[in-house]
């Protein structure tokens, strides 16, 4: 992607974003579009948030959310669009642009921090992604959408209907082949060592093992 960076100021709620975290139960001002659209000549329009945790210390970072693991992109599968406003562009036409939100289905390699099942493809939403236009990519700074085919440690939060959303910076870290390891017992000392500065109601995802069995019997 282009070294662009425009910066777009959000104040957010108690996690690493209240709108995020809320994403899955509107059901309204939301669009959809497939999600083929080439980022890679892209500028990236960053989205910066006041957040209650410290995003530079990986303690805290795996200490706010439910689940951490390392996790293969299986598939990119669509973008939606959440508070989906009408704005007027630099040419006068009005246009719709709203926070975007990448679906992913990805494999879950290993558990660093709950128990997600491994066994078969799981969904996730990334917080950000191409925007409505076409025209940028909205992310967090010192964040990146996860490609195809690569490995991520990601850090995810469970949603109330059971999703998992990863959202925040550093949200999700490249692990490839040879820092693979390196990176893992990072993190694995990381939950080990974890802080939880932040009281919060926290979920199960849907595709926790204690889930899947609760509904097996």
């Amino acid at each position: 992607m282009k070294k662009k960076i425009v910066t777009i100021i959000l104040v957010l709620g108690v996690v690493a974003g209240i709108s995020g975290m809320l994403y899955m139960q509107k059901g309204k001002n939301k669009n959809v579009e497939n999600a083929a659209a080439n980022v890679s000549d892209l500028p990236v329009y960053a989205m910066k948030a006041d957040f209650v945790y410290d995003t530079e210390n990986i303690n805290e970072s795996v200490g706010i959310v439910d689940y951490v693991f390392l996790g293969e992109v299986v598939s990119k599968d669509e973008t939606t669009y959440e508070d989906v406003v009408p704005m007027e562009d630099a040419k006068g036409k009005t246009v719709e642009e709203g926070t975007p939100y990448t679906h992913y289905s990805i494999r879950v390699k290993e558990n660093i921090k709950g128990e997600l099942e491994k066994e078969k493809e799981i969904k996730i939403v990334k917080h950000g992604g191409v925007a409505q236009d076409k025209k940028s990519v909205v992310l967090f700074d010192k964040d990146c959408l996860p490609e195809v085919g690569k490995q991520y440690i990601f850090l995810a939060y469970a949603q109330s209907d059971g999703s998992l959303l990863i959202s925040g910076p550093n949200s999700n870290v490249l692990a490839n082949a040879k820092k693979q390891e390196t990176v893992v017992n990072e993190y694995e000392k990381a939950v080990k060592q974890e802080k939880v500065n932040v009281d919060r109601e926290r979920y199960t995802s849907e595709y926790d093992k204690k889930a899947d069995n609760a509904k097996n019997k």
